[in-house]
């Protein structure tokens, strides 16, 4: 266990980059897995429908983008009008016989006709649709059919390369890449996890970190994940220690459990570089350099998951530190 209580003392040396952080005022980030900033919800309401003899307008508004934590009130569906003038009663033939003329049946709505959803989704994750009215109904006027609605379909989840869905996913607004996620939670290093229960704990180790991109880049961010993979508040050194005091299958058992937590330690340092990437994206940084400094580490931890040795582990660690560096060189100049 002295080989990965050394990587992390390693690691911490590795990425001392605490200059280079207060250059640039590296703040928290949102990427990748995680549920983007927002500050309201987002409304989507048809047209108004025309003007009834009562006076009345009405619309249909849907919610599109539930902002966590956020309120918004919906927005208003009817208002006053003015209605049209009553159509000019025409003189009235005097009848020839007593019959009594039928009288035209009166509509009970407005006919609308629609295209189908469009194939393609926009940045905020919103398919849409045109409508138009084919007959209209003065009596009774029906509000147009919503023309707009959440994404049901991947936009980027399906692309068929690491560096295309990074990137897919970075030109998302944060209304997009939030329904992105609804539709298809699935972290980059859980796709290619063979076995079904080995990915829905990769997943759900991701889901676990969430929290902790609430706080500020820094010491606080990396406690919070501590906590979620169950290390607590002691050293490693002393769960180490707890771990000696077992014998036989119970001790085995408890340095191959601590042997992982702080391996996955060590990639969420990887993951977090990676959000404060998309930070630096929000502040003027290329996408394209960000895209590539993703693809970068999601390679390196799929290399690292597979690392069967001290010195592969700290290759990939070497690794994943060069393609920072080479980042944060590319767009000190670029960030505001």
């Amino acid at each position: 266990m002295r080989i990965h209580r050394n990587l992390i003392t390693v690691f911490i040396l590795v990425f001392g980059l605490a200059a280079a952080v207060n250059v640039l005022a590296i703040g928290s980030g949102a990427g990748g897995s995680v549920t983007p900033s927002c500050t309201a919800d987002t409304w989507t309401c048809t047209d108004w429908s025309a003007c009834s003899t009562s006076g009345a307008q009405t619309r249909n508004c849907t919610l599109t983008y539930d902002c966590p934590g956020v309120n918004t009130p919906e927005p208003a569906a009817s208002q006053s009008c003015t209605p049209p003038a009553p159509p000019a009663v025409p003189p009235q033939a005097v009848p020839s016989s007593p019959a009594t003329a039928p009288q035209a049946p009166s509509c009970t709505a407005t006919k609308w006709d629609c295209t189908s959803w469009s194939a393609s989704c926009d940045i905020y994750g919103l398919e849409h649709r045109t409508c138009h009215v084919v007959s209209e109904c003065p009596a009774n006027p029906t509000p147009s059919p919503i023309n707009s609605e959440a994404c049901t379909h991947l936009q980027c989840g399906n692309l068929p390369t690491l560096h295309d869905r990074i990137a897919c996913r970075l030109n998302l607004a944060p209304e997009g890449a939030t329904q992105e996620l609804k539709i298809q939670y699935l972290p980059e290093e859980c796709r290619v996890v063979s076995g079904a229960p080995e990915k829905q704990e990769c997943i759900a180790r991701y889901k676990s970190y969430q929290p902790c991109w609430n706080l500020p880049a820094g010491e606080g961010r990396f406690v919070c994940a501590e906590q979620a993979l169950g290390l607590g508040t002691s050293t490693v050194a002393d769960d180490f220690a707890a771990c000696q005091s077992k014998v036989g299958a119970d001790q085995v058992s408890c340095k191959a459990n601590l042997k992982d937590k702080v391996l996955y330690m060590i990639k969420f340092r990887f993951y977090d570089l990676e959000q404060r990437a998309e930070d630096l994206a929000r502040r003027g940084a290329d996408l394209g350099a960000v895209a590539d400094l993703e693809t970068a580490i999601e390679t390196q931890k799929q290399t690292f998951d597979a690392a069967k040795t001290k010195d592969q582990l700290m290759q990939d660690i070497l690794a994943v530190r060069s393609a920072w560096q080479d980042f944060v060189n590319q767009v000190k100049n670029q960030v505001k």
